[in-house]
């Protein structure tokens, strides 16, 4: 005759619970694809506070208030990304949208005007994928309204991981500018 203790049962009992728990576990483990970032995370994005601002002026040789056309900014970016992996290649695929605030000048004449900006993976360096340049027109609204948000279309980047971790690509946003703009930039930067 078994003649077993109460102590004894649930020890068995526990026992039981945890060997069947680390069997399923390993079974799902088995039936689990495996994950194609490789345990990394999406790129850093980066915006230089250099070529974060865009001011715009008349032609001419005047820079006070009275002559500014526009200046925008880059408020935010919003995006993920996912990656892919096949036998030969192991790709991030990023997508990013880029919202700007703009004001309206005092020197503005035209209901729209454009700009330019910019997504660089200086680890890319020199080919010509490693900077992009984007175009951006966009219109002000009718009133009084002189500030205003706008978010530009979708970016897609797809970026080989041969022998690269993303913690060493960064991705730069900013707008591309004129040398006298990122002086501008620059000196009031210093201030």
């Amino acid at each position: 005759m078994l003649n077993l203790s109460v102590d004894r049962v649930g020890a068995m009992l526990r026992f039981g619970a945890v060997a069947g728990l680390v069997l399923a576990v390993s079974a799902c483990s088995t039936f689990k694809k495996e994950d194609p970032s490789g345990g990394q995370e999406c790129p850093q994005v980066k915006i230089d506070r250099n070529t974060a601002k865009l001011t715009v002026f008349r032609d001419g040789p005047g820079r006070d208030l009275t002559d500014v056309v526009y200046t925008a900014e880059i408020a935010d970016y919003n995006g993920d990304c996912t990656f892919e992996k096949t036998k030969d290649k192991q790709t991030v695929n990023m997508r990013m949208k880029v919202l700007f605030a703009i004001t309206k000048g005092p020197a503005e004449t035209s209901a729209t005007n454009k700009l330019e900006y910019f997504v660089a993976i200086p680890s890319f360096y020199p080919s010509p994928a490693a900077k992009q340049v984007m175009p951006m027109e966009f219109k002000y609204p009718d009133g009084n309204i002189s500030t205003m948000m706008v978010r530009d279309e979708e970016v897609r980047l797809t970026l080989p991981l041969k022998d690269t971790k993303t913690k060493d690509m960064p991705v730069y946003v900013g707008f591309q500018l004129t040398q006298d703009q990122l002086n501008y930039n620059r000196r009031q930067n210093s201030r």
